[in-house]
């Protein structure tokens, strides 16, 4: 029993936001945007626009800034957060386009993808701990206002 149970307990852990697999953290950084965002791709092809997703953290971050979105307990908002970790893929499990790890906050995109706001959103979520069950199914209105 405690072998299945353990098993649980580590499977769990390697879910991320949406219910997909873990992918590791990149092994070098490509990008750095004016924000501190990171961007890796995967060797093999080409960049698309690094800046985009440092846009989208600023932009996002702002925006959540300005609905309000904070955390009183540990006295952060959107802008005391630390920028994200990207890494940019050129292929994904199950057909996603892109997902928020919510156990290390790592944001794994579809190198075709342009939803940058729609992960911001959940990095940011995540960041500021509002309840994952929620960032999960997409029922905070910052991804309605601010994607």
């Amino acid at each position: 029993m405690r072998k299945a149970k353990n098993s649980m307990v580590i499977g769990a852990a390697l879910l991320s936001a949406c219910g997909q697999p873990y992918v590791a953290p990149p092994d070098h950084v490509d990008f750095v945007g004016s924000s501190g965002t990171e961007v890796s791709y995967d060797s093999g092809f080409t960049w698309n626009n690094p800046q985009a997703y440092d846009t989208a953290f600023i932009e996002t971050r702002d925006c959540m800034l300005a609905a309000g979105y904070k955390n009183d307990r540990l006295g952060e908002n959107p802008r005391s957060i630390p920028p994200p970790v990207v890494r940019v893929v050129d292929f994904m499990p199950n057909g996603y386009w892109g997902w928020t790890d919510f156990t290390n906050g790592q944001i794994t995109m579809n190198i075709g993808c342009t939803q940058y706001r729609h992960e911001m959103v959940h990095y940011i979520l995540w960041r500021l701990h509002y309840d994952q069950k929620a960032n999960s199914a997409h029922a905070d209105p910052a991804f309605k206002t601010c994607v």
